[in-house]
C-alpha cells in the first residue's frame, strides 16, 4: 500500500474533484511503463487484486498479487508515482467514469448525508468542498493543471509505503530503495486549517433529510475537540461506543426496544483527517 497525505481537502477551488480525478489518472500507465492496461493485467492475470481511494486528508493504493511476480509489480506500481503520463485521452475517459461515480452517489442516502453535512459545514473549512467532481466541475480541465496539480501535492516526504511480503526485509528494504528513491519531492506549503468543521448553523440543530429509500433513521453526531482526535489511539471512544451499543438487559437498546422506539443502535467514531473527528 502507498498513501500520500493529499487528498479531497487539498482540491484546487477552479476543479473540484481533482484529487479524486488524479487518482483514477495514476493508473493509466507511466512513461516507463506507458501501455495503459499494462498494471491491471499484471495484477489481474496473477491472482491479485487492486484498488484505490481518495480520503479528505489522503490518497490510498494498494494491490496484492502472487509471490513470484510482487517484485515486477511493484516497480510497475512505483512509476504510478514517478512519472504518470496523464494522457489526455486518459482524461477524457475517466472523466466519463468519475462523472457516472457521482451519478451513483446521488441516489446513495449515505452519501447524501455526507453531501448534506458538507453543504451546511463550515464554509470556511475544505471539507465544505465538492470531493467527488464531476463532468461539470472537471469538464475542459487541461493536462497542465493535472499536471500542476500532482506536482503540488504529491511527494516523497508525504508518502507512506508498507510491504507485506514472504521476502526477506533486506530484500524489501532493497526493493524500497530501488523502486521508490525516484519518487519526486515537491516543495509544499503547509495549510492551516479552521479549528471546526461543522457551523454554528449545524450546532444544536435538528436536520431532516428526505429519503431515497423508505428509511427512519437519526444520527446524532459530536465534533471532537482536536486534542482529543490527534491522540484518537487511546481509544477513550471504543469504550463509550461500546456501552452505548451493548445490549444487556439494563441498556439504552433494552429499554428503547422495549419502548418499540428502534429497530437497531450503533455508535462509533469517524475520523476525517489526523485531527478532525466526528463521534455518532
Amino acid at each position: 500500500s502507498f498513501a500520500m497525505e493529499t487528498g479531497s481537502w487539498n482540491d484546487s477551488k477552479e476543479y473540484p474533484g481533482i484529487a479524486h480525478f488524479t487518482e483514477h489518472l495514476l493508473f493509466l500507465g507511466s512513461k516507463t511503463y506507458p501501455e495503459e492496461n499494462l498494471y491491471w493485467h499484471q495484477v489481474c492475470d496473477n491472482g491479485g487484486t487492486l484498488n484505490a481511494y481518495t480520503a479528505p486528508d489522503r490518497t490510498v493504493y494498494s494491490f496484492s498479487v502472487n509471490n513470484d511476480v510482487f517484485s515486477d509489480t511493484l516497480d510497475q506500481f512505483s512509476h504510478m508515482f514517478i512519472d504518470p503520463l496523464f494522457t489526455a485521452s486518459g482524461i477524457g475517459r475517466e472523466l466519463h467514469a468519475v462523472d457516472s461515480e457521482n451519478d451513483k452517489n446521488i441516489e446513495n442516502d449515505n452519501w447524501r448525508q455526507e453531501m448534506v453535512l458538507r453543504e451546511m459545514g463550515n464554509p470556511a473549512h475544505p471539507n465544505s468542498k465538492f470531493s467527488t467532481g464531476n463532468a461539470k466541475t472537471l469538464g475542459g480541465i487541461p493536462r497542465e493543471e493535472v499536471i500542476k496539480w500532482w506536482q503540488e501535492n504529491y511527494t516523497a516526504d508525504k508518502a507512506h509505503l508498507v510491504l507485506y511480503s514472504t521476502l526477506p526485509i533486506e530484500e524489501l528494504k532493497s526493493l524500497t530503495v530501488n523502486y521508490f528513491s525516484s519518487v519526486p519531492v515537491h516543495k509544499i506549503s503547509e495549510e492551516n486549517l479552521p479549528k471546526h468543521m461543522v457551523s454554528k448553523k449545524q450546532q444544536g440543530h435538528l436536520t431532516v433529510i428526505e429519503p431515497v429509500k423508505d428509511l427512519r433513521q437519526l444520527s446524532i453526531m459530536w465534533e471532537l475537540p482536536q486534542e482529543y482526535a490527534s491522540d484518537i489511539e487511546n481509544n477513550s471512544h471504543a469504550l463509550l461506543a461500546k456501552v452505548l451499543q451493548s445490549r444487556h438487559p439494563s441498556s439504552l437498546y433494552a429499554e428503547l426496544k422495549k419502548e418499540e422506539l428502534i429497530e437497531n443502535i450503533s455508535a462509533f467514531a469517524d475520523p476525517y483527517s489526523k485531527k478532525e473527528t466526528l463521534f455518532y
